[in-house]
This record gives structure tokens, C-alpha cells and sequence, in this order.
């Protein structure tokens, strides 16, 4: 298990640091050159007394209307901080992070500040603790779950954009995430709809790699789970994972009451065109894969 220790060693024990009395303008042009999301505010002794974050200027200063130029840090920092010590391991700043919703954890050595974790620190240590490689995952599945627990996936691969191959670097540390998608899209339905997603959902027979692992998502399965619970979902189709039906046997699941498919397609020998035709209030509808 990865220490924050080993992470620190790794990435370096360097912090940004602000003074208690600096304006929150002077805190801002901090972030900004060194393209960070939170600073150190150390008093004169150098003892750490509070945190100044992106989170602070967004909630404390721009809602309430102020000025960060009049601002002084010392009165909008966080000074309840959770810190963490050398030998904590990633699994435990992992939990304490989404528990208490901090992107930003402060390491103090015997009391003394020795570094700072971020969430993205924590995500790429546990990526390189595992074992299985997800297929092709360009984005995040959610804030509080990155990947699966037990699968590992590649922070650099590439992605197919107009038939070509572009090389791309996942941010494990965004807000972008299939989840948040899924949430911005279905904002407002209130209607039956069919679902369509490249990635199936995690762990059914539409997910299944060659070497036998479920490889899919599981933000598309708890949005399928919420949808088939409100009544308004019909089906959800996927692909991605061609191989899955000539692994798992199985074109096909049930998800709640929601029929989920996965036709499999590829090129090669035994490829086939497979269609599904639904009968809703009188009006066929008539759906090809």
C-alpha cells in the first residue's frame, strides 16, 4: 500500500504558501503562476494556520460580493484542516477526502509542514496499486469513484477523433466525469426515453473483456437503476465492448425492469445486423444496431 510518504518523495515536498495577511488578490495571482487550486497560509514562524483554496474565493468572496483586493486571507482561509502524516496510506486519504469533501490535504511531519496531497496525488498512486486495465477510458466514472475498485486504468492513451488517433492524458483530478454527464443530460426528463451509451454498464454480461473482466461503468448502471426505478426508462443500448457477448453468452440483461443490450458487432467472421422493434401506445418504433 502507497504512503503519503512515497507520493511525496515522488512528486516533491514543495508547497505554495501565502502570509495570514496578504490580500486575497495577492493569494489569487499566487494560484494562478503556479497553476494551483489552494496555498499554505504560514504565519511568521512558519507554523501552518489555515488553507486558502479556489473553494474559499468562489463561496466566501465572489457569492458575498466583495472585493479581492480589500479581502485580507486570514478572514476567509479554512482553518479546520484535515492533515494527514507520512505513513497514512492512500486508501485512508482516499476515504477521508470524499467523506469530508477536501480536494487538498496538508502532510505534518512531528508538527511540522512536510507537503501537500491532492486528490489527483491519491487517484494515480491507487491506479498504479492495481492490477486490470480499463478498455479505452476516456473520462472519469465519478468524483468519489474515478475507476472501479480493482480496476486500473491508463492516465495516457489515445482516442479516435475523426478516424484518427489523438494522444490524450486522462484527468483523474476533474469535475468532468461520466456521471456529470449523465446528470446534465437527463436534467429535466420527464418522460419515457431510450437510453444510448457507448460504455454498458458495470458488471453484466454487456461488459466483458477477453480475459474474462467486467470493464464497463458504473455511474451508466446506477443511472440506469434510478431511471428504471422512476418508470420513465425503456431500454438502454451499448457497444464498445464487442467482444462482451462471445465472452459472457449473452447479448442482453435486465436492469430493474429495463431491458439493457449490447449487440456486439465487429467486422469479422460470424458479425451480424440485429435490430429491436418496440410497440409504445400504438406507435411502432423501429430501432437498428
Amino acid at each position: 500500500m502507497t504512503t503519503v510518504k512515497q507520493i511525496l518523495d515522488n512528486k516533491g515536498h514543495e508547497t505554495y504558501n501565502v502570509s495570514p495577511g496578504a490580500t486575497v488578490f495577492e493569494a489569487l495571482q499566487i494560484m494562478a503562476d503556479k497553476d494551483c487550486g489552494a496555498l499554505m497560509v504560514l504565519d511568521s514562524d512558519g507554523k501552518l494556520v489555515g488553507m486558502f483554496s479556489e473553494r474559499d474565493y468562489a463561496r466566501k468572496i465572489i457569492l458575498h460580493g466583495k472585493s479581492s483586493k480589500e479581502s485580507i486571507v486570514e478572514d476567509y482561509m479554512t482553518t479546520e484542516l484535515t492533515t494527514a502524516r507520512p505513513e497514512s496510506t492512500t486508501l485512508e486519504l482516499m476515504a477521508v477526502m470524499t467523506n469530508k469533501h477536501v480536494r487538498h490535504i496538508p502532510v505534518l511531519d512531528h508538527n511540522k509542514l512536510a507537503g501537500v496531497v491532492s486528490i489527483g496525488d491519491v487517484v494515480n498512486a491507487i491506479i498504479k496499486e492495481q492490477d486490470i486495465t480499463i478498455k479505452d477510458l476516456e473520462k472519469p466514472d465519478s468524483m468519489k469513484s474515478p475507476f472501479v475498485q480493482g480496476n486500473r486504468i491508463s492516465v495516457k492513451g489515445y482516442i479516435s477523433s475523426n478516424g484518427i488517433l489523438e494522444e490524450t492524458v486522462l484527468d483523474l483530478s476533474t469535475e468532468d466525469t461520466i456521471e456529470s454527464d449523465l446528470n446534465e443530460l437527463s436534467r429535466g426528463v420527464d418522460r419515457p426515453f431510450i437510453f444510448v451509451s457507448h460504455s454498458p454498464p458495470f458488471n453484466t454480461p454487456l461488459d466483458v473483456i477477453y480475459d474474462g473482466n467486467h470493464v464497463g461503468s458504473m455511474s451508466i448502471r446506477k443511472f440506469i437503476e434510478k431511471w428504471s426505478e422512476k418508470g420513465l426508462l425503456i431500454a438502454a443500448f451499448h457497444g464498445h465492448i464487442h467482444e462482451s457477448p462471445h465472452r459472457s453468452g449473452s447479448i442482453q440483461t435486465i436492469i430493474g425492469d429495463v431491458l439493457c443490450m449490447n449487440p456486439g458487432q465487429g467486422n469479422g467472421e460470424g458479425a451480424e445486423f440485429r435490430y429491436v422493434i418496440f410497440e409504445l401506445s400504438g406507435t411502432r418504433i423501429f430501432l437498428a444496431s
